[in-house]
């Protein structure tokens, strides 16, 4: 415990898909189109990656979500 009385090894739940939501907005801030997010997972079935295309092409956003459109979830 620290000295607000929380455990400090205490695990956000869903804290990836926070962190993912998070980096998302920031980088809506810097670029005018960013893609579906696409989620790699390790042989635990863990995300281990977000992959996101973040551009200032339509276009290539365009094409980024219709390569990963068939192997989302």
């Amino acid at each position: 415990m620290n000295l607000f009385g929380i455990d400090e090894y205490q695990k956000e739940k869903h804290s990836v898909e926070l962190l993912h939501e998070i980096c998302r907005k920031q980088l809506n801030n810097v670029f005018s189109f960013v893609s579906d997010s696409f989620v790699l997972k390790n042989q635990k079935n863990s995300i281990s990656y977000h992959f996101l295309l973040a551009s200032n092409n339509a276009t290539a956003v365009k094409i980024a979500n219709d390569i990963i459109k068939p192997y989302k979830l």
